[in-house]
């Protein structure tokens, strides 16, 4: 018999777990290129989404919702994939900012969130919306 893989399996989204946690061998240069790029300031609550976001319990999640899923976690209860499987996602995963950070990083390709000054994530193609609280 062959060896199945060890990627877990997650048979609610029908893919891959997707953990978002920087392998060791490229944490340095990570790093650094964090280092360069314009910082945004998180919570605590937003460093522990940040946590669950990295170890996949957010799957199929890739970093915070964008607005589409924004909007189908409110009005569906969940993310709608390929148009036809609902995955159960009913609780928002978004990073709220401020108008100020907003208004300072709307025209970054990328931005490193921090904690306590400390960097955490890079977080690419940031997409800036109305926070709808319904």
């Amino acid at each position: 018999r062959s060896k199945k893989s060890s990627i877990v399996s997650a048979p609610w989204c029908g893919d891959a777990i997707k953990e978002l946690i920087v392998p060791e061998t490229e944490k340095a240069a990570l790093t650094k290129t964090a280092e360069g790029l314009p910082k945004l300031e998180i919570s605590e609550i937003d460093l522990q989404w940040v946590q669950v976001l990295a170890e996949g319990w957010a799957s199929p999640l890739s970093g915070f919702m964008r607005e589409e899923e924004y909007l189908q976690c409110l009005y569906f209860g969940g993310l709608v994939n390929d148009r036809s499987k609902l995955v159960n996602l009913s609780i928002p995963l978004v990073l709220p900012v401020s108008a100020e950070d907003k208004e300072r990083l709307a025209t970054s390709k990328s931005l490193t969130l921090t904690y306590k000054d400390k960097p955490i994530a890079i977080l690419e193609k940031p997409e800036f919306y109305a926070h709808r609280k319904e």
